[in-house]
């Protein structure tokens, strides 16, 4: 495979593109080369200069590449996650997501079409997706999460005309479905993309004397299509629940249930849990992957504080680790809303005294829980010392 690849480029340019990438590997900022391997791990090196105008302290959450206009003019989009530090003594910081557009342009490298700065007031979950339009072009669909006292979702399509990014909100159309429906809005709805074509959004139904906790109206399925420079609805249903079935149940337990669990999230979920387990200083947030209750190893079911304990005792142990993710593999698991996940790497670990290499598998199950990921059990084994 070697000998072919170098009858096909001479040896100076394969030394140049070594040299490119370790570079690329031993000088990017630390948020950049943690950020390039919570994508789907497949990200090119082209992207390093992408990667590179991310807020410092930045996580990649999600990266999509989008041709607007299907003209051969690529885009990036990163969905990317900061901490929030207005609670400094809590042991999970808040964290708050932000979004970012940008195209590349010959002779000035990669610019920011469009950014949404994570900060107080911004999303704590979002999404990507691509809608497919009937004239071959495509629009970015963008759903921003909120949670709170509650949960809502908004969302929101991006598409390019004539050269030019253009936002469009679908808040004005819902408002004339509601108003014409005597509906007011009060959050706990969900929104996905149905066949790269339509937009579904499941609205529930409350009057203008409901509270937020008694939907007192039927729930409103409501599809949506992009034209290209407008949202239209396509249609308009109102959802009777079966017998025995309260609407605020449906809010309680439906709305809030889990999506299903992608394999490039889970991909990019563990890249960003290995990558930050190599630093000390990452402690709280590593433990902020973690459910208030893990299987773990062979201490069974225990509670989060006990994984605490046990993985401090570890961080202390070996400070100077590293992790190289060789495999993910993914196992059968009947729970669209959870992951079943083997991975295996190679490790260094180090102290003052003495250095041990080897490689190890870890069994992670990820599970989503108010659209956020968590481990819910981790088992494994070494492989070879």
């Amino acid at each position: 495979m070697i000998k072919s690849y170098l009858a096909k480029i001479s040896l100076f340019r394969f030394i140049i593109v070594v040299v490119f990438e370790f570079f690329c590997i031993m000088y990017l900022p630390n948020n950049v080369v943690a950020a390039e391997k919570t994508s789907t791990m497949k990200l090119s090196s082209n992207y390093s200069a992408a990667l590179k105008l991310l807020p410092p302290k930045a996580s990649l959450i999600q990266k999509i590449s989008i041709d607007f206009e299907n003209g051969g003019n690529e885009s990036v989009v990163f969905i990317y996650e900061t901490p929030l530090n207005d609670y400094p003594s809590q042991a999970e910081p808040r964290t708050t997501c932000g979004l970012m557009i940008l195209g590349y342009q010959v002779g000035a490298g990669w610019t920011i079409f469009h950014h949404e700065p994570a900060d107080n007031g911004s999303p704590n979950g979002m999404m990507l997706n691509i809608l497919k339009m009937s004239d071959n072009h495509n629009a970015l669909f963008v759903q921003s999460d909120y949670s709170g006292a509650g949960t809502t979702s908004s969302w929101a399509l991006f598409s390019r005309i004539n050269g030019k990014l253009v936002k469009y909100d679908r808040r004005p159309v819902l408002e004339k479905v509601l108003h014409a429906k005597d509906y007011v809005f009060q959050g706990y709805n969900g929104s996905s993309v149905i066949d790269s074509s339509f937009v579904e959004e499941r609205v529930p139904g409350y009057s203008k004397d409901a509270s937020r906790c008694c939907a007192d109206k039927p729930t409103l399925l409501i599809h949506y299509r992009f034209t290209g420079t407008s949202i239209e609805t396509v249609s308009v249903e109102e959802i009777e629940l079966s017998d025995g079935v309260k609407q605020s149940d449906f809010k309680n337990e439906a709305w809030e249930k889990p999506g299903p669990v992608s394999e490039d999230d889970a991909k990019a979920f563990i890249a960003r849990w290995m990558k930050l387990g190599e630093e000390n200083s990452n402690f709280i947030a590593i433990m902020s992957f973690y459910g208030e209750e893990v299987d773990f190893y062979k201490f069974g079911r225990i509670k989060k504080n006990v994984v605490a304990a046990d993985k401090k005792s570890y961080f202390d142990k070996w400070p100077m680790r590293i992790y190289v993710i060789d495999d993910i593999m993914f196992l059968p698991s009947d729970n669209r809303a959870e992951k079943k996940v083997e991975v295996k790497f190679r490790y260094s670990l180090s102290n003052k005294n003495k250095t041990i290499m080897g490689s190890a598998k870890a069994i992670l199950l990820i599970q989503k829980q108010k659209d956020r990921l968590f481990i819910v059990s981790e088992k494994g084994e070494i492989l070879k010392k």
